[in-house]
């Protein structure tokens, strides 16, 4: 038979067992329900910065209000110097036919947290901001096409503007030293830059430039040879899940140039050039939350566990209908400039 004493003792391991127990299912309960709790906000939080998102887009007043233009497409000066010196008249200022895409990307910037004791800096991995780019542009290129076609311009992207060995070799290889300079000395393309399928990283969008990069981007401009080009930049923080801006340049063939004085010359002459340009951008303060489309799903963490997250799964269909809407607007005030 048990001692008085022993029957004591295994009393009080079964008491602590039970409470053992009861502690651990406490805790299970606790981090369950915590994660619910978690991703019940990160849904919440989620349908908002959609809902926002999408408000924007409904109010095309709002939105048209947010751009901003710079006038500078076939300007009055350029007219007037080819008018006086016979090398160019009004019925030369055609729309242009063929529109080349030289340039399409987008500039990514990371962010940061700062704590009382660190910064912590997140950052999107290349692959990542590469399938973001030829989402985006996936999304919006047959939809911008119809829109320049319906003001009787063809827009071309490089594989269909280029049309020879020669001209591939050209675009992709032309040596650019001060654009990519300044790329890299100034960042002005932001910590990442991705460009979709066929394209040159050329962020011509944030880059002003003085003589000696004019004259570069003169003899590159010149020796692809279309009537026109656009640039389109989209700015983005896609490690925090929003839209900083998007910013469309357009570049028009000036008529007279090659017959003038100054195409002989490496001297910069402003308000004549051998392509005109105007823009188009929009800038958000703040930042547009909302950028993907994200479901629930499953992980596993770092110990070995399954839990679920609300994982972006697509790019949010916005973001390219805005893209089409400023670069659209940008054919629409050039088309204007051109044959006022």
């Amino acid at each position: 038979m048990k001692t008085f004493i022993q029957q004591k003792t295994i009393r009080r391991k079964r008491f602590l067992s039970t409470i053992f127990i009861t502690l651990c299912l406490f805790l299970i309960h606790t981090s369950v329900d915590a994660q619910s709790r978690a991703m019940k906000s990160a849904k919440k939080n989620y349908e908002k910065e959609l809902v926002a998102f999408q408000k924007l887009m409904d109010n095309q007043k709002q939105l048209n209000k947010m751009m901003r233009y710079q006038y500078g497409v076939a300007g009055s000066y350029e007219k007037k110097y080819n008018r006086k010196h016979g090398l160019a008249t009004k019925e030369d200022y055609k729309i242009p036919k063929k529109v080349g895409i030289m340039a399409f990307y987008i500039s990514d910037n990371d962010y940061s947290i700062i704590g009382d004791e660190w910064i912590t800096t997140y950052k999107s991995t290349k692959k990542k901001v590469n399938v973001i780019v030829q989402r985006i542009y996936d999304q919006c290129i047959d939809g911008i096409k119809k829109q320049y076609a319906s003001m009787g311009m063809e827009l071309l992207s490089p594989d269909e503007f280029l049309t020879t060995e020669k001209l591939k070799n050209f675009y992709h290889n032309y040596p650019l030293p001060n654009l990519e300079g300044k790329a890299g000395v100034f960042d002005i393309a932001g910590n990442g830059a991705a460009v979709p399928d066929g394209y040159r990283l050329l962020p011509y969008g944030s880059v002003w430039g003085l003589h000696k990069f004019a004259k570069e981007q003169r003899d590159y401009f010149m020796g692809l040879d279309l009537d026109a080009f656009i640039i389109v930049e989209i700015k983005l923080t896609s490690a925090d899940n929003t839209l900083n801006g998007i910013i469309a340049k357009f570049y028009y063939k000036n008529p007279g140039f090659k017959e003038s004085d100054h195409a002989k010359s490496d001297k910069f002459v402003a308000g004549y050039t051998a392509y005109s340009t105007g823009n188009v951008d929009i800038n958000f303060k703040p930042p547009i939350r909302g950028i993907y489309i994200k479901q629930v799903m499953d992980y596993t963490n770092k110990r070995g566990k399954t839990n679920k997250k609300l994982a972006p799964v697509d790019m949010n269909p916005n973001v390219s209908k805005l893209v089409e809407h400023v670069v659209a607007s940008l054919g629409r005030n050039s088309v204007k400039q051109i044959t006022k």
